[in-house]
């Protein structure tokens, strides 16, 4: 160790810290959670279809697009810069400063996304759903979208630890959740697009939960003086200008990958010059629920013509 380390008492994180996964043992055990992990999304995207509405199957797939670009552009593409930066903190004694400053900055920021998005319910009620009057989805929206936020930055926390087998444990806790909370809801609570709401938001939750067996003793098990390491003390100025660069460059990436995934709902209910009446008789976004149930209903063909030829 050297001197500036031996004199600011940092230490590196220990070997013995954090378990890394070797990539033999996480291709493994990916290949065998990707067996299953599949079947649970097909089994779940059937049965949604069956037991929602075309118009809110419509209000869901929109909602989940919204979720899907808004959770990493709150956060401006922090938790994704782990992959290059956490290893690096993490050799020179300095982990527990690099999570404790990310992670104070995931909070505010993603605190002022909540608050934006109940303030300005109508707002996004309108370019989400084409209309406002929405309010009680926004709220559940903002809930979903502070769980997303988290789940996230847990996730990629331990993609960066080289923890791939515990991301693929969560992944699949999710999913499994997710499909045995959202359909326990529609079936006991309502039959719309706010049981699917709470169930994905459940879904984030619980594998938060279960990382924290792995985050607790990691957290306890790094070197108390955090911003002094080998190369001496680490002001905000010096953090931020090295990592931000970086992370706004994975946001920027982020946000134009979503956005041209999603970009079509959003046309179809803004700009299809379909009348407001023919858009609020019985949906708030006709167009959208029957595109769904045209995929989801040529996804089952496929399958069953699939079946049929085995």
């Amino acid at each position: 160790m050297s001197t500036a380390a031996k004199t600011f008492g940092a230490a590196p994180l220990r070997a013995d810290a954090v378990r890394r996964d070797t990539l033999a043992a996480s291709v493994v055990f990916l290949v065998g959670l990707s067996c299953i992990q599949p079947l649970v999304t097909f089994l779940r995207g059937i049965l949604f279809c069956r037991w929602l509405d075309p118009d809110q199957l419509g209000r869901w797939d929109v909602v989940l697009g919204f979720l899907t670009i808004a959770a990493p552009i709150v956060v401006l593409g922090i938790p994704g810069s782990f992959g290059r930066y956490v290893e690096h903190y993490s050799q020179r004694g300095q982990l527990a400063m690099f999570l404790r400053r990310t992670s104070l900055a995931c909070i505010v920021l993603g605190g002022l996304a909540i608050s934006a998005l109940l303030w300005w319910s109508p707002f996004f009620s309108y370019l989400m759903f084409g209309q406002g009057g929405h309010g009680d989805l926004i709220m559940l929206v903002a809930v979903a979208l502070a769980t997303m936020v988290a789940f996230g930055f847990t996730v990629e926390l331990l993609t960066a630890l080289r923890m791939f087998r515990v991301v693929s444990v969560l992944h699949f806790a999710k999913g499994a959740t997710f499909a045995l909370a959202g359909l326990a809801l529609l079936l006991l609570w309502q039959s719309d697009t706010s049981s699917v709401i709470a169930g994905h938001t459940l879904a984030c939750c619980v594998p938060m939960l279960i990382a924290l067996f792995w985050l607790v003793p990691l957290w306890r098990s790094l070197p108390a003086a955090s911003v002094r390491g080998e190369e001496g003390f680490v002001g905000h100025r010096a953090l931020w200008s090295r990592f931000l660069p970086f992370a706004i460059g994975i946001w920027v990436a982020n946000f134009f990958t979503n956005v041209f995934a999603i970009i079509d709902r959003y046309m179809i209910i803004h700009f299809s010059g379909l009348p407001a009446s023919k858009r609020s008789s019985k949906s708030d976004t006709t167009i959208v629920p029957e595109f769904c149930r045209f995929f989801y209903w040529r996804l089952w063909k496929c399958w069953r013509e699939s079946c049929c030829r085995i």
